[in-house]
């Protein structure tokens, strides 16, 4: 498999990061259809109007478009898939320098809004393909080896080893996944004050990040990496609802129970001022680059120092 037959050591490594590839990082969310149909209005709202949601999308969208366009990625002669897409702004800014983008989701509400923003943007080398990406046939789709590049960011389109099988099949060039790697949330410090640390942590802790560069590795590819910084201070009103899904993504696992959520809610009402918590945050961003047609027998090269490039 992937050139680790025969290498005890490798393919025990090769087990380990797989599992946690496959660990999810929210267990009590999820990710349907229904959710995330019932999510897009709010999230189109927060693009359009949220100043600092705007303002970070921005930075990661300019941040991975220089970072591919430095790799020779977006060129303007490469065909380009969004795995999980959401509203479609990185299908936007690729469609101005790629022959042609495609933006697939589980939510066909949320491929509306990229539609339509497209077309705002009077782009018209772009397509929206709604399905799950889990169960989709890249065969029916004829997405076998269409891609120049295949992208995806902060998806949980890509959060089972097969998914991330199928996104290499779908590339004839550049795989690139970007998520986040670090938060720093001033929210997030006072909920583990008021809840116990041993309860509550930071949702993006870099462990996908770390996992899936190892993995790439182990699969015999040679990932590039990119990072980047972006701090911000965002005002948030305390409810009780905006509390419950910031600890619904927080808890680890946990079970959450609601005298958790009516003790973090009066702990940052303490904390707010006529019951609005100015939220300081601090997160780095990330992204690994790997081009699928290089590729070496990974065991054999770490125990003979030799090792066959494809």
């Amino acid at each position: 498999m992937y050139g680790l037959k025969g290498g005890f050591l490798i393919e025990t490594l090769f087990s380990y990061f797989k599992e946690s590839w496959e660990k999810k990082r929210a267990p009590q969310v999820l990710h349907t259809r229904q959710r995330w149909d019932a999510k897009a209005p709010e999230w189109e709202h927060g693009m359009e109007k949220d100043t600092v949601m705007k303002q970070v999308t921005a930075a990661r969208i300019e941040t991975a478009v220089r970072f591919l366009t430095s790799k020779g990625c977006l060129t303007g002669s490469q065909d380009v898939i969004d795995i999980g897409c959401g509203p479609g702004r990185f299908v936007a800014e690729f469609a101005k320098t790629a022959r042609w983008v495609t933006g697939t989701d589980l939510s066909s509400k949320m491929l509306e809004f990229g539609a339509a923003y497209c077309q705002k943007k009077d782009l018209e080398n772009v397509s929206f393909v709604p399905c799950d990406f889990e169960t989709v046939s890249l065969e029916e789709m004829g997405w076998e080896k269409s891609f120049d590049l295949v992208f995806a960011s902060m998806t949980p389109a890509l959060s089972t080893f097969s998914s991330l099988e199928k996104m290499i099949r779908m590339s004839r060039g550049f795989c690139c996944d970007s998520c986040c790697i670090l938060t720093r949330s001033t929210m997030e410090d006072e909920l583990c004050k008021a809840l116990g640390a041993e309860t509550v942590g930071p949702v993006w802790d870099g462990r996908l990040f770390y996992t899936l560069l190892n993995l790439v590795w182990l699969m015999g590819y040679f990932p590039y990496t990119d990072y980047y910084p972006i701090a911000y201070t965002d005002r948030q009103a305390v409810t009780m609802e905006m509390v419950r899904e910031k600890l619904q993504r927080i808890c680890k696992g946990t079970e959450l129970e609601e005298w958790q959520v009516e003790k973090g809610y009066r702990h940052l009402m303490d904390l707010s001022e006529d019951g609005v918590y100015e939220d300081r945050c601090s997160n780095w961003y990330g992204a690994v680059l790997w081009d699928v047609r290089i590729r070496t027998e990974r065991c054999e090269e770490i125990q003979t120092g030799r090792g066959k490039a494809k």
